[in-house]
């Protein structure tokens, strides 16, 4: 049925896009994409089919399997196409986000080493306190002119002007990254730009004082 709603409604045909959405569609239905807003059912899928099933056992009336698919599943159908829905957009969400990424590692290869070593410490939710080749500590205001610097020479680039800019104007040899949360969005971004020059630690094991880090 899922496969058929992506080919007839959706118009994807391709075997290995359709795999690639039945996998989400899988994981939002099992409740595994908790992070994708979504609808709240009164009535489970299961149920919706059993209450179909009943209405002929209880009636005993005949039916071929293709009827029953057709008509007494029409509701079951209609929660199959919001869930496809869902992972349509989701998909695509995704393929903008591997291009993203895919620019950014690019321009951050095409830049030349500016710095050594940097260390970033992540703080809490998004807040993120970046440190240079040196131990010091940086300062907002000079993230904030190191992400205008990069962000004026990328214009077509939205991206974060917190931490990853700043990374991306300092074009360090290797990024000691220290978190508690190593599936946050930020730090999976940075790991898939920078790739191998990016080390992850736990915050325990950041080695500087942050007295001086505001908080």
């Amino acid at each position: 049925m899922m496969v058929n709603i992506l080919k007839e409604q959706f118009f994807y045909s391709e075997e290995e896009e359709q795999d690639l959405l039945l996998q989400i569609m899988g994981g939002i239905m099992e409740g595994e994409r908790g992070e994708i807003p979504q609808k709240t059912f009164s009535l489970p899928r299961e149920l919706l089919i059993r209450q179909a099933l009943q209405d002929f056992f209880i009636h005993n009336v005949t039916f071929t399997f293709e009827s029953f698919l057709q008509f007494r599943l029409k509701e079951y159908q209609e929660r199959l196409r919001y869930y496809a829905e869902l992972a349509i957009d989701e998909y695509k969400l995704e393929q903008d986000y591997q291009i993203l990424i895919h620019q950014l590692r690019q321009a951050a290869n095409e830049r030349q080493l500016s710095t050594g070593d940097v260390y970033v410490m992540h703080l809490n939710k998004n807040k993120f306190v970046l440190y240079d080749h040196n131990s010091r500590y940086v300062p907002e205001r000079e993230c904030a002119a190191l992400a205008e610097a990069f962000l004026s020479e990328q214009e077509s680039l939205y991206i974060d002007s917190t931490i990853i800019a700043p990374l991306l104007s300092l074009s360090p040899a290797a990024i000691h990254l220290y978190s508690d949360q190593h599936d946050h969005d930020f730090v999976y971004t940075i790991q898939n730009i920078f790739q191998e020059k990016v080390m992850l630690y736990e915050k325990n094991e950041f080695p500087f004082d942050q007295k001086q880090n505001i908080t």
